[in-house]
């Protein structure tokens, strides 16, 4: 499996910046609150009338902390980390600036010092909402602007890459008073740890993908039709269906390796048993797709279709509208996707297993002369995975070559061995 991490000098860069706009905003703090309330040893405990009226005279919504904003756009377009985001997940550079302050005490816990110093509260060690709204923002409308992508669950929240939730000690505080911590999938994404986790490690895992959908044994009419599919630049997702046979993870692997891609497989049936919130694993599984420029392939759908999973089922549906990389899903039965669900199209198709193999030998050698035994026969569906169309093929040539030679003999295992290479 391939993934660009980023690496710890890139972020390391970055937190060189944010060092200097905390610096910026302690100096603007102290320059705010100098006077007998900066000498004050309690203060941050309790609340000094000073206070009260340094606040009414600067005014209730400005911001209190901001860092200097000259070229800011230009700044950060010179830092690797905010261009590599920038590009992997289309974050803008507020956007990133958020991510990069909820990083920071992940990473160090001398942060969590300046975070409580800045805020005026020791208790407050992690970033609120409010203080990053203070340190990005030089005005109330770019405050307002800014928290309305919280409030309306941005694209932060929606790709569970930054998560806000109450203080430990007052779980009704005001949305502003939320905390921010990094998403544990994004932020193992971040330092090179494990990013499917154990929440979600029962039911998805990346798959290896080592098979070439040019050479693998499936039909020439369904390999073409998926090669014409691929080539397009609107994004088509795929079923694959079968009652028997097997080989649909097989065939999206080779997709993907086809596209350069990676393949994240989930298990829709223990999924669907584990009973979490099928919205919320959605959003981290897409997160891990856009990360690792994986390609999403969901085994069994058919446990979705079941009275039990049939709410899941919509809710899966309800987001797969809104994610714009490639799906595959796989089922036994043919299926119609639900409505407003475009962009599908589905194909009967499966490798044979060798059970199938084997009496595609039968039938096929049954119309020529040969001698094999019932154990050459199995040599041959063991050996070769062909499909029904490359074993009929492979007899033909056999026998083509049998009668080049002059002879009416029975076909042999070793002319059908060089036939099926072939």
């Amino acid at each position: 499996m391939s993934a660009n991490i980023v690496e710890y000098k890139c972020i390391k860069e970055a937190l060189e910046w944010l060092n200097t706009k905390l610096y910026q905003a302690v100096l603007h703090s102290q320059e705010l609150y100098s006077g007998q309330a900066i000498n004050d040893p309690y203060q941050g405990l309790y609340i000094h009338p000073l206070e009260i009226e340094l606040l009414l005279s600067h005014g209730l919504s400005n911001p209190l902390i901001y860092a200097s904003k000259d070229n800011l756009e230009e700044e950060l377009k010179t830092l690797y980390f905010f261009s590599y985001l920038n590009k992997l997940l289309s974050l803008s550079h507020r956007e990133i600036s958020l991510v990069l302050i909820a990083l920071a005490p992940e990473i160090d816990l001398t942060y969590e010092k300046l975070y409580a110093y800045l805020q005026n509260d020791i208790t407050r060690k992690r970033p609120t909402l409010d203080f990053a709204l203070n340190l990005l923002c030089t005005s109330p409308e770019e405050k307002q602007s800014l928290y309305s992508s919280f409030n309306n669950k941005g694209i932060l929240q929606e790709w569970h890459i930054l998560e806000l939730s109450p203080p430990s000690h007052q779980s009704n505080a005001p949305f502003l008073a939320y905390e921010m911590r990094l998403s544990q999938s994004f932020l193992n994404w971040l330092l090179g740890g494990n990013i499917i986790g154990n929440h979600l490690k029962s039911f998805v895992s990346f798959t290896e993908t080592v098979d070439s959908l040019t050479y693998l044994p499936v039909e020439e009419k369904l390999k073409q039709s998926l090669l014409n599919l691929l080539q397009k630049e609107q994004i088509i997702n795929l079923y694959f269906y079968q009652s028997h046979g097997y080989g649909q993870e097989i065939l999206a692997g080779a997709i993907a390796n086809h596209t350069g891609q990676n393949l994240l497989s989930v298990n829709l049936h223990k999924l669907l048993l584990c009973g979490g919130d099928i919205e919320s694993i959605g959003q981290r599984i897409f997160l891990i797709c856009r990360l690792y420029n994986a390609l999403l392939y969901l085994d069994g759908l058919d446990e979705l279709l079941s009275p039990e999973g049939i709410r899941s089922y919509h809710l899966l549906f309800s987001h797969l509208k809104t994610y714009q990389g490639r799906v595959i899903i796989s089922g036994k039965k043919f299926w119609n996707p639900p409505t407003g669900s475009t962009g599908w199209v589905a194909f009967p198709c499966s490798l044979p297993d060798a059970r199938l193999r084997l009496s595609y030998w039968r039938e096929k050698l049954a119309t020529v002369d040969h001698r094999l035994s019932s154990e050459e026969l199995e040599t041959l569906a063991d050996r070769f995975q062909l499909t029904h169309e490359q074993i009929d093929r492979a007899v033909h040539t056999a026998r083509n070559q049998t009668l080049c030679q002059g002879n009416d003999d029975p076909i042999t295992l070793e002319t059908l061995f060089v036939a099926a290479r072939s």
